[in-house]
């Protein structure tokens, strides 16, 4: 039976009226308003609450909700309060049977906004609890970094990669695994048990996130052992985290079962300029199929929502976007998206043109996957790339017609 993930990423959710003041100067931020969300401003749009009439008004359902963490906007106490409460809300309205988070370097208080002396207190305040509602779990979030939660069709483990960020002003800089956080990971997945879907949630990217168009190296630190040590686990493992503003889904380094890394981009933070307009805020529904097609360790579908404040949540994109050096674009996530298959395009390309022909040309590309289903599980770099040996090699041309990838087949 497939599993869906609600994904809501990067909330940075701000309340103007909060008294206490940000101290020294914040890095990396474009200048400017950070966030959407004010709750300190009645005028403010408010994507959180306009995802939860979306859910209702849709009768959208989930079975987890993940938040890969920076819920508050700098350490905004109240923000964090609010946010949490209308994440809440929502997981009750998908129907969720967990929310899952974690923290995310906005939501540590650094600054000590909320508390004089404990950077975390306003996080282990948040009620249900934070992380987690589970008591135990979060217990050894906090202890150790890193938690295990597990349910009858998935596992989770909860990553704290700002850990260590009270501890030195350069940690800020960057998330972080230590050495004892991936024994911790290890020892998890030596225990078990064997469960159908295995996901990591984090806050920071756990390689290097190549967009070609700044060199801040803000990863975590030691997130390629990380990578590692899920590729020999023989399961394939989703690792989905926030941080970087910029939808994508890609695979780790290593071997035939290295984890699918899932960035979920952004729920409300006013995109970077330097993204723009390729980049739009993003809420994802992923979904674990169960049982994956043939051939597949794990296969996904996803589907993503875009935020304006004047449309609110509606169907993204439906091209891919992408950002990028010139020449050599990065394709971000459309409305329709996937993940699982790892073989030849060339076969797969040659499969959809037999099966293009046996159709009948046009063929809508729904009627394709019925046909080749592995060509439903490609993410979106894998599928610009068949795009164009489709058109290179068979003089077949995706064409949109309305159905995500929105295409049809056409000569």
């Amino acid at each position: 039976m497939s599993t869906v993930l609600a994904i809501l990423s990067d909330i940075h959710a701000t309340d103007s009226r909060f008294t206490s003041a940000v101290s020294g100067r914040m890095r990396h931020r474009p200048p400017g308003k950070g966030t959407w969300l004010d709750y300190g401003d009645a005028a403010s749009p408010d994507p959180l609450r306009e995802f939860e009439e979306f859910v209702r008004s849709h009768g959208r359902r989930a079975d987890y909700l993940v938040v890969p963490g920076d819920i508050a906007h700098q350490a905004n106490g109240d923000g964090l309060r609010a946010a949490w409460d209308r994440l809440a809300t929502i997981a009750a309205t998908l129907g969720a049977r967990a929310i899952i988070a974690t923290e995310g370097n906005h939501d540590v208080d650094s600054r000590f906004r909320s508390s004089a002396y404990d950077p975390t207190q306003a996080l282990r305040q948040l009620s249900p609890g934070f992380p987690c509602a589970d008591r135990a779990p979060r217990t050894e979030y906090w202890a150790n970094g890193v938690a295990s939660l597990v349910f009858p069709d998935v596992r989770f483990i909860i990553l704290n990669s700002c850990k260590f960020h009270p501890n030195r002003p350069a940690e800020v800089e960057h998330g972080r695994i230590s050495p004892e956080m991936l024994d911790e990971v290890q020892r998890i997945l030596d225990a078990g048990p064997a469960v159908r879907h295995s996901v990591i949630v984090c806050h920071h990217h756990p390689h290097p996130f190549p967009m070609g168009r700044e060199t801040v190296d803000d990863r975590m630190v030691n997130g390629e052992d990380l990578i590692r040590v899920l590729d020999l686990d023989g399961a394939t493992w989703i690792v989905i985290h926030g941080h970087r503003h910029v939808p994508r889904v890609v695979y780790g380094s290593g071997g035939a079962t290295s984890p699918v890394v899932f960035a979920a981009g952004s729920v409300a933070a006013i995109i970077d300029p330097q993204y723009a307009p390729g980049v739009r805020n993003q809420a994802h529904f992923l979904t674990l199929v169960d049982p994956a097609p043939a051939g597949l360790s794990v296969a996904g579908e996803v589907e993503s929502l875009e935020y304006t404040p004047s449309a609110g949540w509606e169907a993204a994109t439906a091209e891919a976007t992408s950002i990028g050096r010139p020449g050599r674009p990065i394709p971000t996530l459309p409305h329709r998206s996937g993940f699982g298959y790892r073989g030849s395009l060339d076969e797969m390309g040659r499969q959809i043109a037999v099966a293009a022909t046996r159709i009948g040309l046009p063929a809508a590309w729904r009627t394709v996957v019925s046909q080749v289903p592995a060509a439903g599980f490609l993410i979106p770099d894998d599928f610009v790339a068949l795009k164009q040996y489709l058109t290179d090699t068979h003089q077949l041309h995706l064409v949109p017609d309305g159905f995500m990838p929105e295409e049809v087949v056409d000569g």
